[in-house]
C-alpha cells in the first residue's frame, strides 16, 4: 500500500503541473507570451490565498507566526514535490536551502528554463503569500537555480529583525 500512496503522490504532483503548463501554453498560444505570463502571476497570487487556507484550516491554526508560516510551507512544498532543508532559524527568522524544485525541472525538461524564469515567478508570489499570512513577514529570494547556483536560499523574516 504504501508504494501505491507514492505513486498516487506522483500522480496529483505531476497532474498539478501538467494542467499548469498545458493552461500557460494554451492561453500563450491565445494572447501571447508576455500577456500569458501576466495572467500565471496574478492566477498564483490567488491560488496561494486559497491554498494556505485550507493548509490552515487542515493544520488547526491560529497562530500568523513565523513558525506557523513554516508549517504551512513545508506542506506547500510536500504538494509541488520542492525539497528544502532548514540552514537556520530563529524565532525571527529561518534561512531555507532548496535543494530539488520540480517546477526548474519540468520547465528544464521543456526547454523552456530561458523563456519563464520561475525564479522571476517566486519572487512576484512568494512575498504575496507571506504578506498574506501575516503581513509582517518578508520573503526574500537570495539565490536560485536559474541564476546559475546550485540551490535556490530562501529567507523568511519578520520585519524589523
Amino acid at each position: 500500500m504504501v508504494n501505491e500512496d507514492k505513486q498516487f503522490i506522483q500522480l496529483i504532483r505531476s497532474a498539478l503541473t501538467a494542467i499548469d503548463g498545458l493552461w500557460f501554453l494554451e492561453v500563450e498560444n491565445k494572447l501571447g507570451f508576455d500577456q500569458a505570463f501576466e495572467i500565471d502571476i496574478q492566477v498564483w497570487k490567488r491560488y496561494g490565498s486559497i491554498i494556505i487556507n485550507r493548509i490552515k484550516k487542515i493544520l488547526s491554526l491560529q497562530e500568523n507566526n513565523l513558525e506557523a508560516f513554516l508549517q504551512v510551507l513545508k506542506i506547500l512544498c510536500e504538494i509541488d514535490g520542492t525539497q528544502f532543508e532548514i540552514k537556520k532559524q530563529s524565532p525571527n527568522e529561518v534561512i531555507i536551502q532548496v535543494n530539488y524544485c520540480p517546477w526548474w525541472e519540468n520547465l528544464k525538461r521543456s526547454h523552456r528554463e530561458k523563456l519563464v524564469r520561475c525564479d522571476i515567478v517566486d519572487k512576484v508570489i512568494f512575498p504575496e503569500w507571506a504578506k498574506y499570512f501575516n503581513p509582517e513577514l518578508e520573503f526574500q529570494i537570495l539565490n536560485s537555480l536559474p541564476d546559475g547556483h546550485d540551490a535556490c536560499e530562501w529567507v523568511i523574516k519578520l520585519k524589523d529583525s
